[in-house]
């Protein structure tokens, strides 16, 4: 007789025993979730493929460095469409989280990337670390986008707050459920299908499959301890340093490598061509 048509009590029981043999079978002595996080730093895109690639200098053909709500969520959905590897902060903190790291050298950041094969890379919000890329990546051409000051600062208030409010519930209750069955550990070591995508290091598609949203979510870390006083956050409320941080991307990118984008105004042609690609959207 199935489990559970006897009584209530039967049917506690019957979980309780299934909840036993399931931890015993997968034969895992530490379930932690820092564990599985720390784990993804040192596993994140080292497939064999992505190892080979791994080098002291990137091949990034773009960085964006400008702050957020400029468009370099838009530029770096265009890159993409052009057929470029391209990562912005979610995907950096989920895949490659050693470009986010506290103190990182140029060495390991220029590992970090090669190996993960990007082509395109978003900054933001660790836009100060556009120095360090430019020194590392030696092909690389700059695409600043930007917007006036005063609309900037109002998209910046209230972008993402939904979102971010939404995400976070859906995170607190996927990653609450572990402490129950920790369901994620057990359908990665049946099916490696977590540490595969860590492996891959791809940025995921949107709309992301199943797994790759649940990677995604579950696996974003939160940003560095130091993040409120860099990038972004340094030069939200005053003009005076938004307009000095897009005069310091205009003086250290080396001549012939900077290209100034208006996302309202600027073309599929005129990018493919800073570029050097052929074109391909008319």
């Amino acid at each position: 007789m199935a489990c559970g048509s006897r009584s209530d009590i039967l049917w506690l029981f019957c979980h309780a025993l299934a909840y036993g043999w399931v931890l015993m079978v997968a034969q895992r002595d530490s379930w932690d979730w820092f564990d599985l996080e720390s784990r993804s730093f040192i596993i994140a895109c080292r497939s064999p493929a992505n190892v080979l690639h791994e080098s002291n200098v990137t091949g990034l053909k773009v960085i964006l460095p400008s702050v957020g709500q400029t468009g370099t969520t838009s530029m770096t959905d265009a890159l993409r469409e052009l057929g470029l590897r391209t990562y912005h902060n979610e995907d950096l903190a989920t895949m490659a989280k050693m470009v986010l790291k506290d103190g990182v050298t140029p060495i390991l950041w220029a590992n970090t990337v090669s190996r993960c094969r990007m082509d395109a890379l978003a900054l933001e919000p660790l836009t100060d670390m556009l120095p360090l890329a430019l020194s590392v990546s030696p092909w690389a051409k700059v695409l600043l986008t930007w917007r006036d000051f005063d609309p900037w600062q109002r998209s910046a208030i209230t972008a993402g707050i939904g979102r971010d409010q939404w995400m976070g519930h859906v995170k607190s209750l996927l990653r609450s459920a572990t402490r129950v069955l920790p369901w994620v550990q057990l359908v990665d070591h049946w099916t490696g299908i977590f540490s595969n995508l860590q492996y891959d290091g791809a940025p995921p598609a949107r709309p992301p499959e199943l797994f790759s949203f649940l990677h995604k979510t579950l696996f974003f870390s939160n940003w560095q301890s130091n993040i409120w006083e860099r990038g972004t956050y340094k030069v939200f409320g005053q003009e005076e340093a938004y307009l000095a941080h897009i005069d310091e991307i205009r003086r250290i990118t080396p001549p012939g490598r900077l290209l100034e984008v208006d996302i309202r105004t600027a073309t599929w042609r005129e990018i493919e061509e800073f570029l050097g690609l052929p074109p391909t959207k008319g």
